[in-house]
């Protein structure tokens, strides 16, 4: 094939590099090509930052180079998205790797000081996730509302307005939930975030 990113039989995820990616390398088993790979460090205001991208599991890598690498999964299995233009955020600790060409930035859920951190795409390029189970997709209607326990946000794609609040008492919400407003798809993580349990 010639995607950038491809699942092949038995859930291994295939990483064509031909120029820059930026990827996990832990279950990384199978290299090829020239490659040479540098730490990645976080995006904040539109600026690099000295802090380190591995909230979640290990650190990010810039993969420069040309050549491939192939990740066999582990209890969690790999899914790729294409964006065309849009804008998608996904909970830091789920992404595995993203074409470089897209332009991304680390951030928060407003609220959860610093306790959910994200990550936003824009562009046109491809992002591969890793998750436990497959994420839920819930389509938020213009004008739409939706609460989601804060440790089950996955991410979301479109003009989606998170914040959090407190949940109503005796409401099946964890501690601390997401109020999802505006329009779009929001995704939730059957598992949800290990540090937000």
């Amino acid at each position: 094939g010639d995607e950038q990113f491809e699942l092949a039989s038995g859930g291994a995820l295939v990483i064509r590099i031909s120029e820059r990616v930026l990827a996990r390398l832990d279950g990384v088993h199978v290299m090829g090509g020239d490659l040479a790979f540098e730490r990645a460090t976080r995006h904040s205001r539109g600026r690099q930052t000295d802090e380190r991208f591995d909230y979640g599991g290990a650190q990010l890598h810039a993969v420069t180079g040309k050549g491939y690498l192939i990740a066999v999964p582990d209890k969690r299995a790999f899914t790729a998205v294409a964006l065309d233009d849009d804008i998608f955020y996904l909970r830091e600790d789920l992404v595995f790797a993203f074409e470089a060409k897209l332009r991304w930035e680390n951030g928060n859920v407003p609220g959860l000081r610093g306790r959910l951190p994200v990550v936003q795409f824009r562009g046109d390029g491809a992002v591969a996730l890793r998750s436990e189970r497959p994420l839920v997709r819930v389509k938020l209607p213009p004008q739409g509302i939706v609460f989601v326990d804060a440790a089950r946000l996955a991410g979301w794609i479109g003009r989606v307005i998170p914040r959090a609040v407190v949940p109503p008492s005796d409401s099946p919400m964890g501690d601390v939930c997401v109020e999802c407003t505006g329009e779009g798809v929001v995704l939730i993580d059957p598992v949800g975030d290990p540090g937000m349990r």
